[in-house]
């Protein structure tokens, strides 16, 4: 049994198991890739380099090995998340000081 990304136009639309690259195109009646190493998710584009994921934002640039946005997220302690609509990142938690928390960590 072998793995086998479904492609349609290049995108991951699903991933099935099967004996050979013939039963999985039968079965899904769609192309099949076969899976060797880095096992794509849905919505992954196969390119000449490799699987690559699905491009997490619009703005957000492809550096040959990952996903970066425009702009780096912040250095700063915080919950921070990506705003599509401003291009920058937003502290989902300004008002806690992160080095007042409890020590949650396990000692022995």
């Amino acid at each position: 049994m072998a793995d086998f990304a479904v492609v349609k136009d290049n995108v991951v639309v699903n991933v099935v198991v099967a004996e050979s690259e013939e039963i999985a195109e039968s079965v899904t009646n769609l192309s099949v890739v076969p899976i060797t190493d880095n096992v794509p998710g849905m919505n992954w584009t196969l390119e000449s380099d490799g699987w690559r994921p699905a491009q997490p934002f619009s703005s957000w640039l492809w550096d040959g090995t990952k996903w970066e946005p425009p702009v780096s997220r912040p250095a700063t302690p915080g919950s921070w998340s990506w705003d599509e609509n401003t291009i920058s990142w937003i502290n989902l938690s300004p008002d806690i000081d992160l080095e007042e928390l409890p020590d949650t960590s396990l000692s022995e």
